[in-house]
């Protein structure tokens, strides 16, 4: 049970939590998307390279590091905005159950 006392809590602020939440998983979303575009891209031109040397397999080992990286990245974002959106729901519970609560 939520507590009643004004005092204690806005209850009006979990309404704001809840879109701030959600808001911040959009953003975390499209940061992943991208990375995941980034990841395709680098891919692409890797394999495009065609030039054989030292060099360039270490590049092609960099860029294979790189990718992981950010495959890593955008996988991480993709759980913090899931983690948003439970955050998101609950707000979204508590602001309906305390507003059945208000006089």
């Amino acid at each position: 049970m939520l507590p009643r006392d004004p005092v204690l809590i806005d209850g009006a602020r979990y309404a704001e939590y809840a879109q701030t939440a959600t808001t911040q998983a959009a953003v975390l979303r499209s940061a992943a998307i991208r990375a995941e575009a980034a990841v395709r891209a680098v891919g692409r031109g890797t394999a495009g390279a065609a030039f054989e040397s030292p060099s360039a397999s270490r590049f092609k080992q960099r860029t294979g590091d790189m990718t992981e990286d950010l495959r890593a990245a955008a996988d991480r974002l993709t759980e913090l905005a899931e983690d948003l959106d439970r955050m998101s729901k609950h707000y979204g519970d508590l602001y309906l159950a305390w507003k059945t609560v208000q006089p």
